[in-house]
């Protein structure tokens, strides 16, 4: 399982940049390194400077919130930072930059704290949880390619509404997970694998949309 756990966002992540035009080397190098030197220098962080575990508790509201912010806000964040960076290029071009940065930051992010957590050998976190992360990632950045395509500022502020909307899927479906471990894997694997489907034909679907000409 661990296997999966390592090569599964990676490879997700290239073979969705594979099939899309836009996705050149030159295009996606940069957000690759930011999102991957982040979540690097978080990891550090986190393994040497914070001693405590989090411990989940009886409060399931805490419980989410912690996951939210400790490992799917980062990522918004470089994406975000990577934006803001590209001040000088066209809104379509910069939103594009959101998957490569996202996806890297969870290729590093995820394998990190489930091999370095309590639930290291569970199918969840090792199958489910990379699955979630990266398609949460393609989801959102699809959704908000195709609105800033409409270069509208309402379409522009409702794409980013969804987006941190769409972001809570992952932590919501892991504490929901975590506070009932009962559940049977098969289900939890039909309603990921569901999921990850369903984000693959959104994409689909939205893809004639995201076309960049240039950086202007």
């Amino acid at each position: 399982m661990h296997i999966f756990l390592l090569i599964a966002i990676p490879s997700i992540l290239i073979a969705r940049c594979i099939s899309d035009s836009e996705y050149t080397p030159s295009f996606s190098i940069i957000p690759l390194i930011i999102g991957s030197l982040t979540a690097a220098a978080l990891c550090v962080i986190e393994k040497f400077f914070i001693f405590s575990t989090y411990i989940y508790r009886e409060n399931i509201l805490n419980s989410f919130i912690h996951n939210y912010t400790s490992y799917t806000l980062p990522a918004i964040i470089v994406a975000l930072v990577i934006f803001l960076l590209a001040a000088k290029d066209s809104i379509r071009y910069k939103s594009a930059l959101i998957l490569p940065a996202m996806g890297s930051f969870f290729a590093i992010m995820t394998p990190y704290r489930v091999l370095t957590g309590v639930d290291i050998s569970e199918p969840f976190t090792n199958i489910c949880l990379p699955l979630l992360f990266i398609f949460t990632a393609i989801l959102i950045s699809s959704v908000i390619r195709y609105f800033f395509s409409l270069e509208n500022i309402v379409a522009i502020i409702a794409s980013i509404i969804i987006a941190l909307a769409l972001a809570l899927i992952p932590s919501i479906m892991e504490t929901a997970w975590y506070y009932n471990k009962s559940t049977n894997i098969q289900v939890l694997l039909g309603a990921t694998i569901s999921y990850c489907i369903a984000v693959s034909i959104i994409d689909i679907i939205l893809r004639p949309h995201h076309k960049v000409s240039s950086k202007n």
